[in-house]
């Protein structure tokens, strides 16, 4: 059998500040990783990562360490489909929308407005989740951004691409998001489309999920881990 590791970016940038990208808590995130593995002679055949730029410094931020090291470390392979979802675009569209027939949304929206609102990230958390769930169930207008199903589709597809690939005993790390991360676990767990979701808000930044598979088969041995952190302060979900 072969393994992969999926791996959650470093907090990515706060409130004022360019989303994707990481925050310097972020980076020593991401560096607690490859410490981490290097100390424990972790070593990988494969490396993927999606297009983003916090999951690209993620990476990067791993690769340096062990280059400092001198071990080896393989070229990622960009693979698009690892992409989070646009939060943004989702909710730009569907809080106005279901704010006229969903009276909790509505409530939320009042207090928050329709985007991140840090100064109420309690409600604004709550709302964003409720309106994931009309947009996993697709309950909702004509979208003018990624359905649920153009979503996990595209994530279940960059899954298959990396386990069909040639040889046994494969080690493969993987740098993606939370959203991709939720459909990989409720994917191998054969769970209903809405745990993805629910999954996804439980994932922490720099954590990793781990995997067992072969070409037709994907099974979790652990979810969500924090091995590599040993500080509170750097335990985040934002």
């Amino acid at each position: 059998m072969s393994t992969m590791t999926l791996v959650r970016h470093g907090q990515a940038g706060q409130m004022g500040e360019e989303y994707d990208q990481l925050s310097p808590l972020g980076v020593q995130q991401a560096t607690s990783l490859g410490e981490y593995w290097v100390q424990r002679d972790e070593e990988f055949d494969e490396v993927y990562v999606g297009t983003m730029v916090r999951q690209q410094k993620s990476e990067a931020a791993v690769r340096a360490v062990y280059e400092a090291a001198g071990r080896p470390w393989p070229k990622a392979e960009v693979l698009p489909g690892l992409d989070e979802y646009d939060s943004n675009s989702i909710l730009g569209q569907l809080v106005p929308e279901l704010a006229e027939r969903d009276e909790v949304i509505a409530g939320f929206r009042k207090r928050v407005g329709d985007g991140p609102n840090f100064n109420h990230i309690d409600d604004f958390q709550r709302m964003f989740e409720a309106v994931v769930r009309y947009w996993v169930r697709g309950d909702h207008g004509e979208p003018k951004f990624e359905t649920w199903a153009e979503f996990s589709g595209r994530v279940r597809d960059a899954l298959k691409n990396i386990m069909k690939r040639e040889g046994s005993g494969r080690r493969v790390a993987v740098f993606s998001s939370g959203g991709p991360i939720g459909v990989s676990v409720q994917t191998a767990m054969r769970a209903p489309e809405l745990a993805a979701a629910e999954l996804n808000w439980r994932v922490r930044n720099g954590s990793t999920t781990h995997f067992v598979f072969s070409p037709g088969r994907l099974t979790l041995e652990s979810f969500n881990t924090l091995a590599h952190i040993t500080e509170e302060s750097l335990v985040t979900f934002r």
